[in-house]
């Protein structure tokens, strides 16, 4: 895991990123590795990545610099058109995904995707047995698993792509898919829940579902007709029958919405600091605030024994009619409150800062996540040197701290090619 993030005025935009990077799940943490890059030689652009540190099996470090590589002196009006750009280029450089690449990635979305309906499947299957221990027949064992693929219902998620259909997965790769589906459910007797879950599975891989391998990539800077700085997240993971399975998460214009803090990844420390509790604690309260609403008026009915039955289902009919509206009056109040007393503080003072006081306070946020991580149980996800940079409009990408794998005192040969000097 990791935290970086990205802070904006009308001047500049800092980002920061912690090097902690996990390997063998979270067996293993290296705190050494590179989230920040330049999007270009040329011009005020940078891009950050956040999860997984490949794309197919490639570094995006390398499928950065490649694209950089390709994209030379070109620039573009908007910033929103670098990241179009270079969503694009994943497609279009063969060597970032090859044939064998591809196919591998489908089989390992599929059968991802599978695992969630095996594992809801085998909790159905559990319950089942802990309620009543006789074995469970073929045709209710068929009806279970329609039940189980009912409740993972997916059409809330929208679709990545609106002419892409489940039914053009299916066709692509209906031989994957089954093969998968027999491998991992064995002689089970699905029988028609077989074809939900086909259909299901290829639904999902359509959809804005994240997988086990997504990446958020994060560019931020000014295009050349751009006066604010902008920033533009997205989702990436993959690419399925030609197509980039990647949705925008989020976008920040200084411009349009004024400074901004942007946190990515683990985010809980930069959210008390902001916004005065975590994002967590924030949906624990609004949950207590519903169930005390919802209980409440039963709790002091109960209490009424002498209440006769009209005017108690005259009361039950009325809080049920107005405690919707209570709620989120009640809930609109403490974000109110929150903003007051904590936002908009903050990002008052946030929207004068100069470019290296931006570039301190993000820096001071991504340590302060990672001693909270050093402070508390488990293993240390967010750590390391903790890269900083800044974009801004005249200046392009400066980097104020910068880690680096070898001296440059010691390769003057580097400097040279890459810069055209010597140190």
């Amino acid at each position: 895991m990791t935290t970086e993030i990205a802070i904006l005025n009308g001047q500049a935009v800092a980002l920061a990123a912690d090097s902690a990077a996990t390997a063998g799940g979270v067996y293993k943490v290296y705190p050494k590795a590179n989230k920040i890059f330049a999007l270009s030689r040329l011009h005020p652009v940078g891009i950050m990545v956040w999860n997984s540190s490949a794309f197919m099996g490639l570094p995006w470090e390398t499928v950065i610099k490649l694209y950089r590589e390709r994209l030379g002196d070109k620039s573009f009006p908007t910033l929103p058109e670098y990241m179009a750009d270079f969503v694009a280029f994943l497609l279009e450089d063969a060597r970032i995904a090859p044939s064998d690449r591809r196919d591998a990635f489908v089989s390992a979305l599929i059968r991802e995707r599978l695992q969630v309906v095996y594992n809801a499947l085998r909790q159905a299957v559990d319950q089942r047995l802990a309620a009543d221990p006789t074995p469970i027949q073929p045709n209710e064992f068929e009806a279970m698993a329609v039940t189980v693929v009912r409740d993972l219902n997916v059409d809330k998620a929208s679709l990545i792509a609106d002419a892409w259909t489940a039914a053009d997965i299916e066709k692509a790769h209906g031989k994957a898919l089954q093969g998968a589906i027999a491998e991992m459910f064995g002689e089970l007797p699905l029988g028609s829940a077989a074809k939900d879950i086909a259909t299901l599975t290829c639904e999902t891989i359509v959809r804005q579902i994240d997988s086990e391998s997504f990446a958020g990539v994060v560019v931020a800077g000014f295009g050349v007709e751009d006066v604010f700085p902008l920033l533009v997240e997205r989702e990436i993971d993959g690419i399925v029958d030609g197509r980039v399975r990647c949705w925008e998460r989020g976008r920040h214009s200084v411009a349009d919405m004024g400074p901004g803090i942007v946190p990515f990844a683990q985010r809980d420390m930069i959210e008390v600091f902001v916004q005065g509790v975590s994002s967590d604690y924030q949906a624990e309260v609004e949950s207590l605030v519903r169930r005390i609403v919802d209980s409440y008026p039963s709790m002091v009915l109960d209490s009424a024994d002498s209440l006769a039955a009209t005017p108690r289902k005259a009361v039950e009919a009325a809080q049920a009619s107005i405690k919707d509206r209570y709620i989120q009056e009640s809930l609109a109040g403490l974000g109110e409150w929150r903003y007051t007393h904590y936002v908009e503080e903050v990002m008052s003072i946030v929207e004068t800062l100069p470019k290296e006081d931006l570039a301190e306070l993000a820096e001071a946020l991504v340590s302060l996540t990672s001693l909270r991580r050093r402070m508390t149980r488990g293993q240390e996800t967010v750590g390391g040197p903790i890269d900083v940079a800044v974009i801004s409009k005249g200046d392009g990408l400066i980097w104020i701290k910068r880690k680096h794998y070898f001296d440059p005192l010691l390769n003057p040969q580097y400097m040279s090619t890459k810069f055209g000097r010597a140190l």
